[in-house]
């Protein structure tokens, strides 16, 4: 006999399966959209302002770590230095749940060549490589047994959607292409053994775009690079003057120093490509080095390849963007220049902030594509949603407990809003209570640290009620990175989600939720 318990139970999976894979569709759809967050001074609260500034705007949290590699550490299996695991720590106190994680690491130095140093006791120290690293190639068996061991590691710390396993790897082949096929090598062995041990990690390398336009160097490279999951693109387009030192081809006056690369671009490939890093200046900056080099800088141009970029990316469906430096770090530079230690190169990005070395936003701050987002908090609730048309509120739930006000300006798109979670190790499932205006089905889902994601689809009527929801009734979404398996210790966010937009509602919807809890 069929009974209305069976026909809901139906439902609920059928709606949950199907809004899981219109969220992945969603995702997949959209391109993400983060900063490093390297900052813009050389004081103790300078981290904390550049990510007040560079996580509200951000759909990506981007780690770029090629200082060092702790080589000893990873041939012996000792911990990594403390400041080390104080770092990734750090990022991941930081990092927030409507945030996906892209991490990139590299096997060399600056010079895209030398085996990455060592790292130290200290942060700013290094020590002697290993003797079993001494005078060894990228290709050397103990080499790539150590680099994938780091790789992993870092993979464990920080649970990436995206690993980025070799920075501007192109500039090997422009300036030594014979060394090439050693860091191929290297990079296809470690790709297989993350395929093997972290499948759910999308891995990929960068590549400079001016120097792949070059023919030997783009010929060369795109082979291995498409041996990866997804292509990284290096792109500062004001500094062409730079990569033409190294035998990199010219690029035109803009703005077709952007564009034309770009059309390349679009034809070189049809491998998933994602802007691992880029930016433009808004003030000129002089080298000395080489001869002397000139970066020309222009707040106009800065606003209209930002546009063109944005633009771009949606056309081109990218993984992601990377905008490398959110402020000006003039300040920063001054400090270390005046201590010895502030290298002439880092000149080169000095100026290419969306924000000025005051922290002031430039003008090309309008057309970054994600809109700050609105936070609010009271006592430990708090919702993040990443939609401009969305606003929220604190309230109070039944009996005086913490909650939000959630209204929705239908859009023609799907909303989400979001808050971290934790405590629900060994519960069967959540709980949470909720009123909206008009009664609808909302979108339920928790977000595992791995990069899974279950959801439900619950109807919430307009009187407030304690929506209680089984583990074993959530779905999976669709594509989500993750063991696929709901780990109720390894949940760290609880998200919403409202569809009407998508499905073309038009007007509005308040909802209102208290902090889920979990359901014993």
């Amino acid at each position: 006999m069929i009974t209305d318990d069976l026909v809901g139970a139906a439902m609920r999976v059928a709606v949950g399966l199907a809004l899981a894979l219109a969220w992945a569709q969603v995702a997949a759809a959209d391109t993400l959209w983060g900063f490093t967050n390297f900052p813009h001074d050389l004081t103790a609260e300078a981290a904390s302002q550049i990510h007040a500034l560079t996580v509200p705007r951000s759909t990506l949290y981007a780690q770029h770590m090629d200082q060092c590699v702790p080589w000893a550490e990873v041939l012996s299996g000792d911990p990594f230095p403390d400041w080390l695991q104080n770092d990734l720590a750090e990022i991941r106190a930081y990092r927030q749940p409507h945030q996906t994680m892209y991490v990139a690491v590299t096997p060399t130095q600056n010079d895209r060549r030398t085996l990455a140093e060592a790292c130290g006791p200290d942060e700013d120290d290094t020590r002697r490589m290993p003797r079993e690293l001494r005078n060894r190639t990228l290709d050397d068996p103990v080499v790539m047994a150590a680099y994938l061991a780091y790789v992993r590691r870092i993979a464990d710390a920080l649970s990436p959607t995206f690993m980025n396993i070799g920075i501007e790897m192109s500039e090997l082949a422009l300036r030594w292409p014979d060394e090439w096929p050693a860091f191929a090598t290297l990079f296809r062995r470690t790709v297989d053994g993350m395929r093997a041990s972290h499948p759910g990690v999308k891995m990929g390398m960068e590549l400079v775009l001016q120097s792949i336009i070059a023919p030997r160097v783009g010929d060369m490279v795109r082979p291995d690079a498409e041996y990866g999951d997804w292509i990284g693109i290096s792109f500062y387009p004001y500094g062409g003057a730079f990569g033409e030192v190294f035998g990199a081809p010219p690029l035109p006056a803009p703005p077709g120093e952007w564009r034309e690369p770009f059309a390349f671009l679009a034809q070189w490939t049809d491998h998933p490509l994602a802007i691992a890093e880029t930016g433009y200046a808004t003030a000129n900056t002089r080298i000395e080095d080489a001869g002397g080099i000139n970066f020309p800088g222009n707040p106009d141009r800065q606003r209209a390849f930002l546009r063109d970029l944005v633009a771009e990316a949606d056309a081109r469906r990218w993984l992601f963007v990377v905008w490398f430096v959110p402020a000006d770090y003039t300040r920063l530079y001054e400090r270390l220049a005046a201590t010895g230690a502030g290298a002439e190169w880092m000149k080169i990005w000095m100026h290419t902030g969306l924000f000025d070395a005051s922290l002031t936003p430039k003008p090309a701050l309008s057309d970054w594509p994600v809109a700050a987002l609105t936070a609010v908090r009271e006592a430990d609730s708090t919702l993040r949603c990443t939609t401009p048309g969305s606003t929220i509120a604190a309230v109070s739930a039944p009996g005086g407990g913490p909650a939000t006000e959630w209204t929705v300006r239908y859009g023609g798109a799907w909303e989400f809003c979001s808050t971290p979670a934790s405590g629900f190790a060994g519960a069967r499932g959540l709980a949470v209570l909720a009123a909206s205006d008009p009664a609808e089905y909302l979108m339920i889902a928790v977000d595992e640290a791995d990069g899974d994601r279950f959801v439900w689809f619950a109807r919430v009527d307009t009187a407030w009620k304690r929506v209680e929801l089984a583990f074993s009734d959530a779905a999976p979404a669709v594509g989500t990175a993750g063991d696929g398996q709901l780990d109720p210790g390894a949940i760290v966010a609880v998200t919403f989600g409202e569809g009407g937009g998508a499905d073309g509602a038009r007007g509005s919807r308040t909802i209102r939720v208290g902090t889920p809890e979990p359901l014993r």
